[in-house]
């Protein structure tokens, strides 16, 4: 009898290990990406302190580890934490004392084009859609690949970009954030009866000052300008791809021209690809790995083309000083069969300043973000 219950015991602990992930627990991100279950304890000018796993006491560099989140969902970037000891220790043990009231009321979705955190109403998380109703009660519809975070009513979190991209997001955002969490739902409003009709009279002119332009948009001349050097970026890009395919090229110079497009992308980005013989499925894999696998591709000749490469729409601020855009265009893969797939590439324009006669000048840096199948309706 005794047996049986402790095969039972180990078959639940099995099953909270494997699937308890979804519900709230305390989290915090590596650097690197990985996401470990445990609690940071402390914090000083060179370390942090945590509990893996909640029970084995481990140090790590300050930089080693971007951000934490408590049983609640609320999270704290390690940036923010003080590099005092003491005023650490109570950042952080006010953090993990965070209770339930006042109660989280919404659900909250960062998204990432055009950067903007929304109160919801979560009806459906699936692989690739969010389905939500808004605080005024409409439903909507959001894709994944347009969103940095999604942190729930009950606690739980999905962080879905690269942990480098999206926390410092997250720690503009942390007031606002919080805000939302608790803002109540629009009443539904009842019908008023008509009032009844007044003899209208003209209302005296009034002077109107025009309103100041958005500095945070980019100006039409810089929007055709980028636009432009997008295109010339994706096409770089292309050959690249071509070096990298050629079988007359040798190892060291094929690892060359992988390292040179790697850096054409911000880290972390991937590159979704459809199998020839079933369009209808794609994969996504890190952009080093798709090229690493393009290079030992055993086809006797490829070629890699692109066509009719375009910016769709303007770019948009992303609320950190970035612009977001998508070049899109056929690629046509040539290599024993012929393939032809509609892709889009995310292009991120990173400001820098320059110096021009004596003055800063601001420019952007023009990266490849996640590249997308597009598939045709």
């Amino acid at each position: 009898m005794k047996l049986a219950q402790l095969a039972g015991a180990i078959l639940l602990l099995s099953f909270f290990f494997f699937f308890g992930e979804a519900e709230a627990q305390e989290y915090f991100y590596f650097s690197s990406g990985p996401k470990q279950l445990g609690r940071v304890t402390s914090a000083n000018d060179e370390k942090v302190g945590v509990l893996l796993d909640g029970v084995k006491p481990w140090n790590a560099g300050r930089d080693k580890i971007l951000i934490a989140f408590n049983q609640r969902g609320s999270y704290l970037v390690i940036a923010d934490i003080s590099t005092d000891p003491n005023q650490a220790q109570s950042q952080i043990e006010a953090f993990y004392k965070e209770t339930t009231d006042p109660k989280n009321l919404n659900d909250i979705l960062f998204k990432s084009v055009p950067f903007e955190i929304i109160a919801c109403t979560i009806k459906s998380d699936l692989e690739e859609v969010v389905n939500y109703s808004t605080l005024e009660g409409k439903s909507a519809t959001i894709n994944k690949d347009n969103l940095l975070a999604i942190i729930k009513r009950d606690g739980s979190h999905q962080l879905l970009g690269d942990v480098a991209e999206v926390v410092p997001n997250l720690q503009t955002s942390v007031v606002k954030f919080r805000q939302m969490r608790g803002v109540k739902k629009a009443p539904v409003e009842t019908p008023k009866p008509a009032p009844k009709p007044q003899v209208a009279v003209a209302p005296a002119p009034v002077e109107v000052e025009p309103a100041p332009a958005d500095k945070k948009k980019l100006t039409a001349e810089a929007q055709k300008i980028y636009k432009a050097k997008s295109v010339v970026r994706v096409e770089e890009f292309a050959k690249y791809l071509n070096e990298i395919v050629d079988k007359k090229r040798s190892r060291s110079e094929k690892d060359e021209a992988i390292k040179k497009a790697v850096k054409m992308f911000v880290p972390g980005a991937t590159m979704e690809v459809s199998a020839i013989n079933n369009t209808g499925k794609t994969v996504k894999r890190k952009i080093e790995d798709y090229l690493d696998r393009l290079s030992r591709l055993s086809y006797p000749k490829i070629s890699i083309t692109y066509a009719e490469l375009k910016v769709i729409d303007d770019f948009e601020p992303d609320g950190l000083g970035n612009f977001w855009g998508i070049v899109s265009g056929e690629q046509t893969f040539t290599g024993g069969v012929s393939d032809v797939t509609r892709k889009n590439y995310k292009v991120k324009l990173k400001p820098y300043q320059k110096s021009v006669e004596g003055t800063n000048e601001q420019k952007f840096e023009i990266l490849l973000g996640n590249v997308e199948v597009q598939v045709s309706q």
